[in-house]
Protein backbone atom coordinates (compact mmCIF):
# COMPACT_ATOMS: atom_id res chain seq x y z
CA UNK A 1 0.00 0.00 0.00
CA UNK A 2 3.14 2.45 0.61
CA UNK A 3 4.41 1.42 -2.84
CA UNK A 4 1.18 2.07 -4.33
CA UNK A 5 1.09 5.34 -2.75
CA UNK A 6 4.40 6.69 -3.48
CA UNK A 7 4.05 5.45 -7.11
CA UNK A 8 0.63 7.72 -7.10
CA UNK A 9 2.52 10.82 -6.01
CA UNK A 10 5.43 10.50 -8.51
CA UNK A 11 2.68 10.37 -11.23
CA UNK A 12 0.70 12.74 -9.90
CA UNK A 13 3.76 15.12 -9.41
CA UNK A 14 4.79 14.69 -12.63
CA UNK A 15 1.69 15.79 -14.45
CA UNK A 16 1.48 18.76 -12.37
CA UNK A 17 5.26 19.68 -13.84
CA UNK A 18 3.46 18.72 -17.44
CA UNK A 19 0.85 20.85 -17.08
CA UNK A 20 2.93 23.49 -16.20
CA UNK A 21 5.21 23.72 -18.53
CA UNK A 22 4.01 26.26 -21.11
CA UNK A 23 4.41 25.87 -25.07
CA UNK A 24 7.17 28.05 -25.83
CA UNK A 25 6.61 30.46 -28.77
CA UNK A 26 8.91 30.82 -31.80
CA UNK A 27 10.62 33.76 -31.25
CA UNK A 28 10.35 36.64 -33.32
CA UNK A 29 13.23 37.81 -35.78
CA UNK A 30 14.68 41.30 -34.93
CA UNK A 31 12.66 42.27 -38.56
CA UNK A 32 9.30 40.95 -37.34
CA UNK A 33 9.73 42.71 -33.84
CA UNK A 34 10.46 45.88 -35.50
CA UNK A 35 7.96 45.75 -37.75
CA UNK A 36 5.19 44.84 -35.19
CA UNK A 37 6.43 48.15 -33.51
CA UNK A 38 6.17 49.99 -36.42
CA UNK A 39 2.59 48.56 -36.92
CA UNK A 40 1.29 50.27 -33.30
CA UNK A 41 2.81 53.13 -34.60
CA UNK A 42 1.08 53.18 -37.66
CA UNK A 43 -2.22 52.66 -35.88
CA UNK A 44 -1.29 55.65 -33.68
CA UNK A 45 -0.95 58.10 -36.74
CA UNK A 46 -4.42 57.24 -38.39
CA UNK A 47 -5.74 57.63 -34.86
CA UNK A 48 -3.92 61.38 -34.83
CA UNK A 49 -5.06 61.62 -38.64
CA UNK A 50 -8.57 60.81 -37.68
CA UNK A 51 -8.51 63.50 -34.89
CA UNK A 52 -8.08 66.69 -37.00
CA UNK A 53 -10.22 65.10 -39.70
CA UNK A 54 -13.15 65.36 -37.66
CA UNK A 55 -11.76 68.52 -35.65
CA UNK A 56 -12.03 69.93 -39.38
CA UNK A 57 -15.45 68.55 -40.12
CA UNK A 58 -16.88 70.64 -36.80
CA UNK A 59 -15.04 73.66 -37.51
CA UNK A 60 -14.03 74.10 -41.03
CA UNK A 61 -11.28 76.32 -39.40
CA UNK A 62 -8.80 77.03 -42.44
CA UNK A 63 -5.89 76.22 -39.51
CA UNK A 64 -7.14 73.06 -39.15
CA UNK A 65 -7.62 72.52 -42.96
CA UNK A 66 -4.21 73.65 -43.90
CA UNK A 67 -3.13 71.16 -41.05
CA UNK A 68 -4.87 68.22 -42.72
CA UNK A 69 -3.70 68.91 -45.98
CA UNK A 70 0.21 70.01 -45.25
CA UNK A 71 0.16 67.02 -43.28
CA UNK A 72 2.96 63.59 -44.07
CA UNK A 73 1.04 62.84 -46.99
CA UNK A 74 1.26 58.42 -46.54
CA UNK A 75 -1.26 56.72 -43.66
CA UNK A 76 1.13 54.33 -43.30
CA UNK A 77 4.84 56.18 -42.36
CA UNK A 78 6.08 53.26 -40.28
CA UNK A 79 5.00 50.46 -42.04
CA UNK A 80 5.95 51.99 -45.92
CA UNK A 81 6.37 49.61 -48.26
CA UNK A 82 9.84 51.40 -48.94
CA UNK A 83 10.94 51.08 -45.90
CA UNK A 84 11.07 47.29 -46.01
CA UNK A 85 11.86 46.81 -49.73
CA UNK A 86 15.24 49.40 -50.54
CA UNK A 87 17.58 46.69 -50.33
CA UNK A 88 15.44 44.06 -52.57
CA UNK A 89 15.64 45.84 -56.07
CA UNK A 90 17.22 43.05 -57.41
CA UNK A 91 14.35 40.88 -55.81
CA UNK A 92 11.77 42.63 -56.08
CA UNK A 93 12.07 44.38 -59.48
CA UNK A 94 14.22 41.77 -61.26
CA UNK A 95 17.19 45.01 -61.57
CA UNK A 96 20.51 44.30 -61.44
CA UNK A 97 22.09 47.42 -62.53
CA UNK A 98 20.98 50.40 -60.57
CA UNK A 99 22.93 53.12 -57.64
CA UNK A 100 20.97 53.47 -54.83
CA UNK A 101 21.20 57.95 -54.63
CA UNK A 102 20.86 60.24 -52.35
CA UNK A 103 20.17 63.45 -53.98
CA UNK A 104 21.30 66.61 -51.85
CA UNK A 105 18.28 69.59 -51.73
CA UNK A 106 18.92 73.25 -51.04
CA UNK A 107 17.54 73.36 -47.19
CA UNK A 108 19.41 70.21 -46.32
CA UNK A 109 17.66 67.26 -46.68
CA UNK A 110 18.80 64.03 -48.99
CA UNK A 111 15.80 62.28 -50.61
CA UNK A 112 16.89 58.58 -51.22
CA UNK A 113 16.30 57.60 -54.84
CA UNK A 114 17.29 54.66 -57.70
CA UNK A 115 19.04 55.48 -60.67
CA UNK A 116 18.58 52.98 -63.25
CA UNK A 117 21.35 53.57 -65.86
CA UNK A 118 21.23 52.20 -69.45
CA UNK A 119 24.19 51.90 -72.36
CA UNK A 120 23.31 54.07 -74.63
CA UNK A 121 20.20 55.43 -73.29
CA UNK A 122 17.91 57.14 -75.21
CA UNK A 123 17.10 59.71 -72.78
CA UNK A 124 16.62 59.97 -69.05
CA UNK A 125 13.40 60.30 -67.47
CA UNK A 126 12.73 61.51 -63.67
CA UNK A 127 9.99 59.71 -62.25
CA UNK A 128 7.76 61.41 -59.63
CA UNK A 129 5.28 58.71 -57.73
CA UNK A 130 1.66 59.89 -55.94
CA UNK A 131 0.03 60.84 -53.15
CA UNK A 132 1.38 58.62 -50.27
CA UNK A 133 3.25 56.41 -52.36
CA UNK A 134 7.21 56.44 -52.55
CA UNK A 135 9.83 55.23 -55.21
CA UNK A 136 9.22 51.63 -54.68
CA UNK A 137 5.91 51.69 -56.55
CA UNK A 138 7.08 54.82 -58.56
CA UNK A 139 9.17 52.19 -59.96
CA UNK A 140 6.50 49.40 -60.54
CA UNK A 141 4.82 52.03 -62.90
CA UNK A 142 8.00 53.22 -64.52
CA UNK A 143 10.54 50.12 -65.11
CA UNK A 144 9.04 50.02 -68.68
CA UNK A 145 10.96 52.54 -69.52
CA UNK A 146 13.97 51.08 -68.89
CA UNK A 147 13.33 48.08 -71.83
CA UNK A 148 11.82 51.00 -73.74
CA UNK A 149 15.92 52.04 -73.77
CA UNK A 150 15.52 55.33 -71.15
CA UNK A 151 17.44 55.69 -68.36
CA UNK A 152 15.40 56.72 -65.31
CA UNK A 153 15.65 58.63 -61.78
CA UNK A 154 13.06 57.49 -59.59
CA UNK A 155 13.05 59.04 -55.72
CA UNK A 156 10.88 59.39 -52.39
CA UNK A 157 9.52 62.58 -51.91
CA UNK A 158 10.64 64.91 -49.10
CA UNK A 159 7.99 63.89 -46.63
CA UNK A 160 9.39 59.87 -46.23
CA UNK A 161 12.76 62.13 -44.82
CA UNK A 162 10.16 62.73 -41.64
CA UNK A 163 8.98 59.02 -41.58
CA UNK A 164 10.49 58.52 -38.11
CA UNK A 165 8.31 61.65 -36.60
CA UNK A 166 5.26 62.26 -39.15
CA UNK A 167 4.16 64.74 -36.80
CA UNK A 168 6.73 67.32 -37.61
CA UNK A 169 6.30 67.40 -41.41
CA UNK A 170 4.28 70.82 -43.14
CA UNK A 171 3.65 69.64 -46.58
CA UNK A 172 3.61 72.14 -49.18
CA UNK A 173 3.45 71.83 -53.13
CA UNK A 174 6.16 74.42 -53.78
CA UNK A 175 8.50 72.55 -51.81
CA UNK A 176 8.28 69.36 -53.81
CA UNK A 177 8.72 71.30 -57.11
CA UNK A 178 11.88 73.04 -55.95
CA UNK A 179 12.91 69.47 -55.04
CA UNK A 180 12.58 68.80 -58.60
CA UNK A 181 15.30 71.74 -59.80
CA UNK A 182 17.94 70.29 -57.34
CA UNK A 183 17.05 66.85 -58.90
CA UNK A 184 18.01 68.16 -62.02
CA UNK A 185 21.21 69.94 -61.26
CA UNK A 186 22.31 66.49 -59.43
CA UNK A 187 21.20 64.41 -62.64
CA UNK A 188 22.62 67.15 -65.21
CA UNK A 189 26.05 66.48 -63.63
CA UNK A 190 26.11 62.48 -64.37
CA UNK A 191 28.46 62.04 -67.45
CA UNK A 192 25.53 59.59 -68.92
CA UNK A 193 23.49 61.74 -69.16
CA UNK A 194 22.24 64.05 -71.89
CA UNK A 195 20.68 67.23 -70.74
CA UNK A 196 18.97 67.86 -74.24
CA UNK A 197 17.13 64.54 -73.87
CA UNK A 198 16.11 64.67 -69.93
CA UNK A 199 12.36 64.63 -69.18
CA UNK A 200 9.76 63.85 -66.25
CA UNK A 201 7.10 61.25 -66.04
CA UNK A 202 4.25 61.57 -63.06
CA UNK A 203 1.66 59.79 -61.67
CA UNK A 204 -0.90 61.07 -59.99
CA UNK A 205 0.47 63.99 -57.30
CA UNK A 206 3.57 63.29 -59.11
CA UNK A 207 1.61 64.17 -62.89
CA UNK A 208 0.39 67.38 -61.19
CA UNK A 209 3.99 68.27 -60.00
CA UNK A 210 5.39 67.13 -63.28
CA UNK A 211 3.25 69.79 -65.06
CA UNK A 212 3.94 72.65 -63.03
CA UNK A 213 7.75 71.38 -62.75
CA UNK A 214 7.86 71.22 -66.33
CA UNK A 215 6.30 74.65 -66.91
CA UNK A 216 9.07 75.92 -64.43
CA UNK A 217 12.54 74.29 -65.20
CA UNK A 218 13.37 74.38 -69.08
CA UNK A 219 15.46 71.50 -68.42
CA UNK A 220 13.02 69.38 -68.77
CA UNK A 221 12.93 68.73 -72.40
CA UNK A 222 9.66 66.65 -72.16
CA UNK A 223 6.71 66.06 -69.79
CA UNK A 224 4.36 62.98 -69.22
CA UNK A 225 1.57 62.87 -67.13
CA UNK A 226 -0.41 60.18 -65.78
CA UNK A 227 -3.90 61.26 -64.02
CA UNK A 228 -3.01 64.70 -63.24
CA UNK A 229 -5.48 66.69 -60.65
CA UNK A 230 -6.48 70.23 -61.22
CA UNK A 231 -5.57 71.97 -58.22
CA UNK A 232 -7.74 74.57 -58.96
CA UNK A 233 -8.04 75.62 -55.51
CA UNK A 234 -4.77 77.79 -55.57
CA UNK A 235 -4.61 79.78 -52.25
CA UNK A 236 -5.21 83.38 -52.29
CA UNK A 237 -2.41 85.55 -50.34
CA UNK A 238 -3.59 85.58 -47.09
CA UNK A 239 -3.53 81.68 -46.82
CA UNK A 240 -0.25 82.18 -48.74
CA UNK A 241 1.19 84.49 -46.02
CA UNK A 242 -0.11 81.87 -43.41
CA UNK A 243 1.51 79.15 -45.18
CA UNK A 244 4.83 81.03 -44.68
CA UNK A 245 4.02 81.83 -41.00
CA UNK A 246 3.63 78.02 -40.29
CA UNK A 247 6.73 77.04 -42.50
CA UNK A 248 8.94 79.79 -40.43
CA UNK A 249 12.46 78.16 -39.54
CA UNK A 250 11.45 75.06 -42.10
CA UNK A 251 11.69 75.30 -45.57
CA UNK A 252 9.87 78.71 -47.35
CA UNK A 253 9.34 78.22 -50.90
CA UNK A 254 10.41 80.98 -53.47
CA UNK A 255 7.51 80.12 -56.06
CA UNK A 256 4.36 82.78 -56.23
CA UNK A 257 0.74 81.15 -55.60
CA UNK A 258 0.03 81.65 -59.03
CA UNK A 259 2.62 79.67 -60.52
CA UNK A 260 0.62 76.72 -58.54
CA UNK A 261 -1.47 76.67 -59.95
CA UNK A 262 -1.53 73.96 -62.75
CA UNK A 263 -4.22 75.46 -65.36
CA UNK A 264 -2.04 78.55 -64.95
CA UNK A 265 1.12 77.17 -66.36
CA UNK A 266 0.41 74.01 -68.90
CA UNK A 267 0.90 76.38 -71.54
CA UNK A 268 4.60 77.45 -70.85
CA UNK A 269 5.72 73.59 -71.16
CA UNK A 270 5.40 74.47 -75.11
CA UNK A 271 6.89 74.33 -77.34
CA UNK A 272 8.49 71.01 -75.57
CA UNK A 273 5.59 68.28 -76.05
CA UNK A 274 3.84 67.25 -73.37
CA UNK A 275 1.97 63.60 -73.30
CA UNK A 276 -1.15 63.35 -71.14
CA UNK A 277 -2.29 59.66 -69.63
CA UNK A 278 -5.48 58.71 -68.19
CA UNK A 279 -7.45 55.16 -67.38
CA UNK A 280 -10.61 54.91 -68.25
CA UNK A 281 -11.87 53.47 -64.95
CA UNK A 282 -10.17 55.75 -63.00
CA UNK A 283 -12.27 56.63 -59.53
CA UNK A 284 -9.94 58.85 -58.04
CA UNK A 285 -9.48 61.48 -60.52
CA UNK A 286 -11.45 62.35 -62.76
CA UNK A 287 -11.36 61.73 -66.54
CA UNK A 288 -12.60 65.18 -66.65
CA UNK A 289 -9.36 66.45 -65.37
CA UNK A 290 -6.80 65.61 -68.35
CA UNK A 291 -9.61 66.93 -70.66
CA UNK A 292 -9.19 70.14 -69.14
CA UNK A 293 -5.43 70.04 -69.04
CA UNK A 294 -5.02 69.23 -72.84
CA UNK A 295 -7.86 72.04 -73.83
CA UNK A 296 -5.53 74.30 -72.16
CA UNK A 297 -2.08 73.34 -72.85
CA UNK A 298 -0.74 74.60 -76.19
CA UNK A 299 1.13 72.44 -79.00
CA UNK A 300 2.58 69.61 -79.17
CA UNK A 301 0.57 68.16 -76.97
CA UNK A 302 -1.29 64.80 -77.40
CA UNK A 303 -3.41 62.52 -74.81
CA UNK A 304 -4.40 58.76 -74.54
CA UNK A 305 -7.06 57.26 -72.82
CA UNK A 306 -7.43 53.65 -71.69
CA UNK A 307 -10.77 51.76 -71.32
CA UNK A 308 -9.76 48.76 -69.03
CA UNK A 309 -7.66 50.76 -66.96
CA UNK A 310 -8.14 52.72 -62.99
CA UNK A 311 -5.88 54.96 -60.93
CA UNK A 312 -2.38 55.19 -63.09
CA UNK A 313 -2.48 51.17 -63.82
CA UNK A 314 -2.52 51.41 -67.72
CA UNK A 315 1.52 49.91 -67.31
CA UNK A 316 -0.20 46.84 -64.87
CA UNK A 317 -3.30 45.65 -66.25
CA UNK A 318 -4.62 44.62 -69.60
CA UNK A 319 -3.88 48.03 -71.67
CA UNK A 320 -0.54 47.66 -70.75
CA UNK A 321 0.86 46.93 -74.32
CA UNK A 322 -0.99 50.11 -75.77
CA UNK A 323 0.05 52.00 -73.21
CA UNK A 324 3.63 51.16 -73.64
CA UNK A 325 3.10 52.25 -77.32
CA UNK A 326 1.61 55.28 -76.90
CA UNK A 327 4.37 56.54 -74.31
CA UNK A 328 7.02 54.49 -76.61
CA UNK A 329 5.85 56.42 -80.24
CA UNK A 330 5.60 59.69 -78.30
CA UNK A 331 9.51 59.76 -76.64
CA UNK A 332 10.12 58.16 -80.61
CA UNK A 333 8.89 60.93 -82.25
CA UNK A 334 9.73 63.83 -80.01
CA UNK A 335 13.04 62.69 -78.17
CA UNK A 336 14.60 60.48 -80.71
CA UNK A 337 13.32 61.97 -83.88
CA UNK A 338 15.91 61.29 -86.65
Amino acid sequence: MKRLMTILFVVISLSGCKSAVKTKEPQKSAEETQYDIAWNNDIKWKKYVAGIQQEFNETKSPETGFKLLSRFESFNPFTGIFRYTKDKITTKHKIEKYEYVQIPTRDGLKLDGWFIPVENAKGTIIVLHGWGSDMDFGLTQSKFLVALGYQILVYNARYWNFADNPYDYVGFIANDIEDIGDIITFISARADVNTDKLGVMGFSYGAQKSIIAGAKYNQLKFVMADAARINNEAYNEEQYNYIKSVLKGKSIPSMTMAELNLLNVVATISPRPLLLLHGEKDSTVPLAHSTTILETAKQPKEMHTFPASGHCLGMIGSDKEAYFKVVNDFLEKNVNKK
